[in-house]
């Protein structure tokens, strides 16, 4: 499959409350994390935002019988918001029976948590019931040991330890919390890699543990033109605050500095306290300090909140407090929610390229041209570098 060099990136897309991040790395391979994909959607009140699927089809990577590929989708939990519409855009099936008249983008690798195995059927959304369907296709050819689970479209990855027993097959494709993954749809990548934050087994072998809780959290880190990272953005998914404690427990406060934070929960208050909203509970501490963490630094540190317009109400998400809080952290300037930017009549996508620099913001794209602009702002103005 011809792939072109390109910038290392991330998208996020205006999806209302719901999740779409797109990271390109420069050798053209693209990691979808999440899908809230509302093009034709069967429910009436779901609004369309932003045509996802053109944009990927325009943008990816095509094989020689003209099929877009998607080398890794991953699956943060399986919330309606986070894989609306997969089975709709994706193809998901035996790849050696793809019909490319269906005009559907094949997906070379899944990534997922072994929760995805022990949620009844019941409990899931028609999208989530077609996820676990191809994630059960895939681990079969593993447990039946069939040389096909090596190919692009039965790849799989499972994103945090669990003590079942069923999953015994797929553990030596297991990266469990702590640990780091550089290798991609098959292929190792030298200047990127995920650091894994969650879940943890607790989190993913509890069947009373809410689903939000059971979120995959990931730190992208990439060091370009360099040995040391300098770039991090960490995908917080639907994660709460007890998730967030027990990660500031176990990593110090400075290997946790980010570049780029995504809002865990859409800018759900339940970040900054397990207490009811409504009492107006303080935020807790720990918290504060880690997103607040490198404030002083002189380096330009961004929250996205991926959510619908945060206005001055009673919702939650997102809340309007705590999008105050993350102003607070990063200045009203670096704050983006993804719904009004660049305004509320016309969000677009929001995109950053990472340089050795740290990340730069991309103008807004033009959706007529369907191309991105080549203008950036926001520039660090020094090399940067991260210790864990």
């Amino acid at each position: 499959m011809a792939k072109v060099q390109t910038d290392n990136k991330i998208t996020f897309f205006p999806v209302g409350n719901g999740d779409t991040t797109l990271i390109t790395l420069k050798d053209s391979t693209n990691v979808l994390m999440d899908c809230n994909i509302t093009k034709d959607s069967s429910d009436e009140n779901v609004i369309e935002r932003y045509d996802i699927i053109e944009y990927l089809r325009e943008t990816l990577p095509k094989d020689d019988d003209s099929m877009p590929h998607l080398d890794v989708f991953i699956l943060s939990h399986p919330d309606i918001d986070h894989c609306r519409s997969i089975e709709k855009h994706f193809y998901l099936g035996d790849p050696s029976k793809y019909d490319k008249e269906k005009d559907k983008i094949l997906i070379d690798e899944l990534w997922f948590a072994p929760d995805v195995f022990w949620e009844e059927d019941k409990d899931l959304n028609e999208s989530a019931k077609a996820f676990k369907k191809e994630a059960n296709r895939r681990k079969k050819l593993y447990e039946d040991k069939k040389s096909e689970k090596s190919n692009p479209g039965n790849r799989l990855r499972m994103i945090g330890s669990t003590d079942n027993e069923e999953l015994g097959e797929i553990k030596s494709i297991t990266t469990a919390a702590g640990e780091t993954v550089n290798l991609i749809n098959g292929k190792i990548q030298d200047d990127f890699k995920f650091f894994v934050l969650g879940p943890v087994k607790d989190e993913s072998d509890e069947p009373d543990v809410e689903r939000n809780k059971r979120s995959i959290i990931l730190k992208a880190e990439f060091n370009i033109d360099s040995k040391e990272v300098n770039n991090v953005v960490i995908l917080a998914g639907d994660s709460r605050i007890e998730n967030w404690k027990r990660i500031m427990s176990k990593n110090s406060l400075d290997s946790l500095k980010f570049d780029i934070f995504m809002a865990p929960h859409h800018c759900s208050w339940y970040f900054f306290s397990s207490e009811d909203y409504k009492n107006s509970p303080p935020a807790d501490d720990e918290i504060i300090s880690f997103i607040e963490n490198g404030k002083d630094d002189g380096n330009v540190r961004v929250i996205v909140a991926s959510c619908k317009e945060i206005k001055r109400s009673e919702d939650n998400p997102p809340h309007y407090r705590a999008a105050n809080l993350y102003k607070k952290a990063v200045g009203d300037d670096n704050f983006y929610c993804l719904s009004e930017y660049p305004s509320t009549d016309e969000p677009k996508p929001l995109i950053f390229t990472f340089t050795k620099n740290g990340p730069l913001k991309q103008e807004p794209e033009e959706v007529t041209k369907k191309k991105m602009s080549s203008v950036l702002i926001n520039t660090a103005s020094t090399p940067k570098r991260y210790g864990r």
